[in-house]
């Protein structure tokens, strides 16, 4: 049986399946995990059933730890990063649930849920072609060697997990910062670039941050999303391109394919969905 499980992440009570990958700091307890399962980093994720082919992106919570209501998610589910989904939800097969939505009601098979006010979610209809389940693929098998090498992800001197390929020299680093992205993407970093603590950066797709720019604490950028219209969900590549004199407050969620104008201040608990 495969599995990648990272630093620090926490299961308690909990059955794995095959081929699944966990990411640093997140939290399992008293839940059922199927095949080929993806979770993001910093995710939490309580009395839980989640079927095949499931992929959730980094900082959700699924559940409560003080309501043991059982969350059913099946298969061929995509949960976007930030979503909260409450104790006693039942999510369909093939749905895709956007970033930022808290769902608190049950979710029918190949639909689309949006919406960080639950008072005003937004389902509407999937259309996609069908060419397949969404699978961990080559990536899977590539970090999977890595981690049997013991050669994945790792705590460094300055307590940040750094695996990304980063061109130019970011002047001042925090702790607790996780940035990824390799030969497809990558972080490309400017001249008196600051970054807080508690950042997750993942440049997958790329992450260019111009000159000048103070990034806060508790940052979360993303760089690659995902192709709806097909049920194997591939990655889509979605650059994000930071300008000069950008001043990123904390608690900022910043989506793939964003451009951020010179000079320009976003302040704290943005969601950036829009070009600035």
């Amino acid at each position: 049986m495969k599995q990648i499980i990272e630093l620090d992440v926490s299961l308690k009570n909990t059955i794995l399946g095959n081929n699944n990958w966990i990411r640093l700091f997140s939290n399992i307890e008293n839940s059922i995990l199927g095949n080929n399962i993806f979770i993001g980093f910093n995710s939490k994720i309580y009395n839980a059933e989640i079927g095949n082919n499931v992929q959730i992106a980094s900082k959700v919570v699924i559940g409560n730890n003080s309501n043991l209501q059982k969350v059913t998610i099946n298969k061929n589910t995509w949960i976007g990063a930030h979503a909260i989904i409450e104790p006693g939800v039942k999510i369909g097969e093939g749905v895709i649930v956007g970033a930022k939505t808290h769902v608190t009601k049950d979710v029918p098979s190949y639909s689309i849920i949006r919406g960080s006010d639950a008072r005003e979610n937004i389902i509407y209809p999937r259309m996609f072609s069908n060419d397949g389940s969404p699978s961990l693929g080559d990536i899977f098998t590539h970090f999977y060697q890595l981690y049997k090498l013991k050669k994945s992800i790792s705590e460094d001197s300055s307590g940040n997990y750094i695996t990304a390929t980063i061109t130019g020299k970011i002047s001042k680093v925090g702790n607790n910062n996780i940035l990824v992205g390799g030969k497809m993407g990558g972080i490309y970093v400017g001249i008196n670039t600051e970054l807080g603590n508690d950042n997750i950066l993942e440049g997958g797709g790329g992450i260019y941050i111009g000159e000048n720019v103070k990034i806060g604490n508790n940052v979360h950028i993303l760089s690659t999303t995902h192709d709806y219209s097909k049920s194997s969900l591939p990655m889509v590549l979605a650059p994000v391109r930071i300008g000069n004199n950008v001043i990123i407050h904390d608690n900022t969620l910043i989506m793939p394919n964003i451009t951020v104008s010179d000079g320009v201040e976003i302040k704290e608990d943005s969601f950036v969905l829009k070009n600035l």
